[in-house]
């Protein structure tokens, strides 16, 4: 088994960036448990036209995630 650190990347204004991470023991690859996080900490917003994606509850947008090995 493996150890991960996801990294959730957050839009928190016009020119702001957050990183939140998440350390992780996993078999699966980067793409899947950031996805699988990126579901538990987010809600999909498909019905707002140009500003559709993962936001989080207080609506910060997940432009995107990477992971580095512990």
């Amino acid at each position: 088994m493996k150890s991960l650190v996801v990294i959730v990347v957050l839009l928190t204004g016009p020119d702001n960036l957050e990183k939140n991470y998440y350390p992780v023991d996993t078999e699966d690859n980067c793409a899947v448990v950031g996805q699988r996080i990126i579901e538990q900490i987010a809600k999909y917003k498909d019905n707002i036209g140009e500003q559709q994606g993962w936001y989080t509850l207080d609506d910060k947008l997940i432009v995107g995630h990477y992971c580095t090995v512990k």
